[in-house]
């Protein structure tokens, strides 16, 4: 629940009751526009959105990455794939672009090195083996499997 979404509306239905009493033209639609307001105030809580996007996102990167491999594109096992992937969700989750898979590897884009780096410190971190590298345009993390 949004309280200012929800204090902005009940101001609106206030105003609409009032200009409703006044036989006022207008009352009408500031009452409809009062009621969306504060409907829309019990709406979902961005956090809750984003983890769900994010979820939905990662997964569907670790599935296209399965079905690589199931048709041979890929020379990793499933179950380490899939493992070490799980271990990455929220990383994946935060690719602007679509990962490219290598043979017996992952490709993780981004636009400053900075980015890249950090991105690399926290995938060693969790005991992935992983490189920094360079590209026309953009930073490259190569994650090993």
């Amino acid at each position: 629940m949004t309280p200012y979404r929800m204090v902005a509306g009940l101001i609106l239905l206030l105003v609409g009751a009032l200009l409703y009493t006044l036989n006022h033209d207008y009352s009408f639609i500031v009452l409809v526009a009062g009621i969306a307001i504060v409907a829309s105030s019990f709406a979902g809580s961005q956090s809750r959105i984003r983890r769900r996007v994010n979820r939905i996102t990662s997964s569907g990167i670790i599935e296209a990455g399965i079905q690589r491999i199931k048709s041979g594109k890929m020379r990793i096992g499933e179950a380490e794939f899939s493992s070490v992937m799980q271990k990455l969700e929220d990383i994946l989750a935060n690719q602007s672009v679509m990962p490219e898979f290598g043979l017996d590897s992952v490709y993780l884009s981004f636009a400053k090195y900075s980015d890249a780096e950090n991105a690399s410190a926290e995938i060693t971190s969790r005991g992935i083996r992983n490189d920094v590298m360079q590209e026309k345009g953009s930073w490259k993390v190569r994650i090993l499997f």
